[in-house]
């Protein structure tokens, strides 16, 4: 499992992360500023959608190809 902390519109992006404190923190906008209510989105992501996996920036960061995933909001995580 996956997960994305973004606006609904943004949901299908390809960055994600391994570590739901990373995507809570991008949702509650403490790593980037945005005018719109953001939440965390999860996803099942088989190895074909994989591109890469970015541990550098201590984000455990999935580079994912999103087309055809099931991408589902994460309950109680709205800001």
């Amino acid at each position: 499992m996956l997960y994305r902390g973004a606006p609904a519109r943004y949901r299908r992006r390809w960055s994600w992360t391994s570590d739901i404190e990373v995507a809570r923190k991008f949702a509650s906008g403490a790593l980037w500023e945005s005018p719109e209510s953001s939440q965390v989105w999860t996803a099942t992501v088989p190895p074909q959608h994989l591109f890469a996996v970015i541990d550098g920036r201590e984000e455990a960061e999935y580079v994912v190809d999103t087309r055809g995933l099931r991408i589902t909001e994460k309950p109680g995580t709205a800001e």
